[in-house]
């Protein structure tokens, strides 16, 4: 498990830089995909078993979180928030 952890955050970090050197300041679109593949999924990850077991001032938290990113223009507000995005994976 640790090894593909590794293979896949080396590859995340390989995609980003790819981006930067091709441009000097890369697309918002490109950052916001990167935002989402990495931030989002990682907490996203196995959300469906932890989900129950936090309070209203934690999912608060995560969503400050994503707020942030709306603000930094990282995640767009139109896309689903934490709450949404889990109670999408445990209903599946």
């Amino acid at each position: 498990m640790k090894m593909r952890h590794r293979r896949y955050k080396e590859s995340i970090v390989v995609f980003v830089g790819e981006i930067l050197t091709r441009y000097n300041r890369p697309p918002v679109y490109q950052l916001q995909l990167v935002y989402r593949a990495v931030v989002v999924a990682k907490l996203t990850y196995t959300s469906s078993s932890w989900w129950g077991f936090t309070i209203a001032s934690d999912r608060q938290r995560l969503e400050g979180f994503l707020r942030r990113g709306c603000r930094q223009n990282l995640y767009s507000t139109d896309k689903p928030s934490i709450t949404q995005i889990v109670e999408e994976a445990i209903s599946t």
